[in-house]
């Protein structure tokens, strides 16, 4: 738009051009609703998600980051994540992620580290990204989110040490305690068929026999369901 004048100076019309920009406006709207609504989810998630604008070099730090690991979000800097990862994941951790980006064909990023809590502590954490890239294949963008998973490796750790456990009771059960069951079978035998005894004692011999095979069937029993259990 600019402004005609006369010969005097005095302003006689305007002239310009109007544009319809209703669609790039619908567009930026799209654009805002979709960021607000990305903001609401990483607040509702149980998830620390990290959204990282490559090419500015600029970091939004989902809520998880306070809930889960009990940061402060205000004092995360863009050295943030990296900072706390520890130690002796770090080198690896930061080394796939720049191969990742650096691949063209590469869209998502998946690993699992160690990763320091607020308070000094350390969460085993999964880490699982998407990778946006523009026409020419660059990345531009990366957007992950972290899950803690400390509490569900401690309860597989835990059903590491029962399995042992029941392996440990099964060969107990399978070599230590059926040998002696075996010898009091071979000499119950032997008894019957090697020496002279009354009716009174052959009875006891027979109850002693079934007592012996019913613990010998229960031995077998907790060795089976032992071994069903290792397979599951």
């Amino acid at each position: 738009m600019y402004i005609i004048r006369n010969e005097q100076g005095n302003p006689i019309k305007f002239q310009g051009i109007a544009l319809d920009i209703t669609k790039r406006k619908l567009h930026e709207q799209e654009i805002r609703d979709s960021n607000e609504r990305f903001k609401l989810l990483a607040k509702a998630t149980i998830e620390a998600v990290i959204d990282w604008d490559i090419e500015n070099n600029t970091t939004f730090w989902g809520e998880g980051f306070q809930t889960m690991l009990g940061y402060d979000l205000e004092m995360c800097d863009e050295d943030f994540w990296q900072r706390n990862i520890h130690p002796t994941d770090r080198k690896r951790v930061l080394r796939d992620l720049k191969k990742a980006i650096a691949r063209p064909e590469t869209q998502f990023f998946d690993a699992e580290y160690q990763f320091f809590r607020a308070n000094g502590s350390i969460a085993h954490v999964q880490h699982k990204g998407i990778l946006v890239r523009n026409a020419a294949g660059k990345a531009v963008r990366a957007i992950g989110a972290m899950i803690d998973m400390t509490e569900t490796l401690d309860r597989m750790q835990k059903i590491e040490s029962q399995n042992k456990a029941l392996k440990d009771i099964a060969w107990t059960q399978s070599h230590v305690v059926r040998r002696p069951l075996v010898n009091m079978l071979g000499f119950i035998n032997l008894l019957r068929n090697n020496v002279e005894i009354d009716k009174e004692s052959e009875n006891l011999l027979k109850y002693l026999s079934i007592s012996a095979e019913e613990l010998d069937k229960i031995t077998r029993e907790i060795v089976k369901k032992t071994s069903e259990i290792n397979n599951l």
